[in-house]
Formats: structure tokens, sequence, C-alpha cells
């Protein structure tokens, strides 16, 4: 990996190596041993579930009035509710 600094931060950075008595790299090191050390957050599982899983458990929390809303002929007339297609059934 390369740190691309300006030049003025790579100056100061010499600078403030040598008022230490050591390199800017050892400089480097020692500011990121803590983040170098650290084991990255352990990601959550995945966890596998059938999708019909998924839908029942989004409309189990859905309120009872939406569902008094919704077309009874959703299903037979999808294309009218999705894309404006004359109904079929009239």
């Amino acid at each position: 990996m390369t740190i691309v600094l300006t030049v003025i931060e790579e100056a100061n950075l010499i600078s403030y190596a040598r008022n230490l008595g050591t390199t800017p790299e050892s400089v480097v090191r020692e500011v990121l041993g803590p983040i170098l050390q650290t084991p990255p957050a352990a990601q959550p599982a995945i966890t596998k579930r059938h999708i019909s899983k998924i839908i029942a458990d989004r409309i189990s929390n859905l309120p009872v009035e939406t569902f008094a809303v919704l077309p009874v002929d959703g299903a037979t007339e999808h294309d009218h509710y999705l894309y404006g297609a004359p109904k079929k059934n009239q």
C-alpha cells in the first residue's frame, strides 16, 4: 500500500520523526499499530430463509387497514393495476 502525502505533509512527518529520533515509517507504524492489530468487526451471520417466509413475515407486520384498500381482483387484473392496461373482466 502506498500513502500519498503532499510535499508539506511529508516534510512535517520527516521533521516529526527526526525530533523523536526515529524514521517516518516507524512513526506511521506506531500510529497505525492499534488499528492494524484490531481484528475487523464481526459480520452478522447471514441466515437463509425461504422467500415465502420473508413475505409472510412482512405481511404479518402490515396493519389490517392495508388489506381493506387492496383490490379484490388484484391477482386476475394485475396488468391493470401494475401497468394501467384495460381490465380483462368488466
